[in-house]
């Protein structure tokens, strides 16, 4: 099983927030996926190329960068039912999701919600 990717516009937004970190997979021309690192082509200055992290590392550089604590959590009565939520901490306050059905459709939330607090914050 692979992580979940951000998407194109969640990868653009990240670029946009400082998003440096080293990653194998990449926005070619903010359209394609291609799975070489920037490093591995002759660097050419007009070629386009936007990192594509698994969000759950997108969330860790969001706690370990930005200094915005975030977390996704599960609960349930059984083993066949869940409620999963996000929150996370600003310095002012403490946000929390309405509950989903999936892990990744969650963290994909969250990604959405610490992306548009940190433009915010611009």
């Amino acid at each position: 099983m692979e992580l979940q990717l951000v998407s194109l516009e969640q990868a653009k937004k990240l670029k946009e927030l400082g998003f440096d970190w080293f990653v194998n997979l990449n926005y070619f021309r903010n359209e394609t996926m291609i799975n070489k690192s920037v490093s591995d082509f002759n660097y050419n200055k007009d070629i386009d190329f936007t990192s594509a992290p698994p969000i759950a590392l997108a969330l860790k550089w969001f706690r370990d960068v930005k200094g915005v604590l975030n977390s996704v959590n599960i609960s349930g009565q059984d083993a066949n039912h869940y409620n999963i939520w996000y929150e996370y901490i600003t310095p002012n306050s403490y946000e929390q999701s309405t509950p989903f059905l999936y892990y990744e459709e969650c963290e994909s939330a969250l990604l959405d919600a610490l992306i548009e607090y940190v433009e915010e914050q611009k």
